[in-house]
């Protein structure tokens, strides 16, 4: 008996678990859930709102188009807050952009911005709690 026919089955064999493996692999590549991305967050197309945590405003800085509306919310736990122009106690930089009053936990303040500028706001119940607002 010749060497050939089993050099030709080995082969063959040796060939379909090659293509076997490049087959799996490529499914792999093509199925599943796509890897994550990282996408930068562009503060221009969010929904603008800026969160009190009892303390601080995140984010303390925010650039907003002319007309955009801006909102605050409270997301503290024991702080009211009262959104307001700087500087602090006038609310004279902007004087419309003020709450007038107190927000409560889980209520929001929304204010338009119409001027283009760079707007100081802060909290009237804690000051030290403070941002900008870039307006183009």
């Amino acid at each position: 008996m010749t060497k050939t026919p089993y050099l030709i089955f080995a082969l063959a064999i040796i060939m379909i678990l090659v293509g076997g493996f490049a087959f799996m692999n490529s499914s792999n590549k093509t199925s599943g859930t796509p890897a994550p991305t990282s996408t930068p967050i562009n503060q221009e197309t969010t929904d603008n709102t800026i969160l009190y945590d009892g303390k601080t405003f995140s984010p303390s800085t925010l650039t907003v188009k002319v007309g955009t509306t801006v909102t605050f919310k409270n997301v503290g736990k024991s702080d009211d807050m009262w959104p307001a122009s700087a500087p602090h106690p006038t609310h004279t930089n902007l004087p419309d952009f003020d709450s007038k009053r107190d927000i409560k936990i889980g209520e929001s303040y929304s204010y338009t911005f119409t001027k283009v500028g760079t707007w100081g706001f802060h909290n009237h119940e804690n000051p030290t709690a403070n941002g900008k607002i870039t307006v183009q």
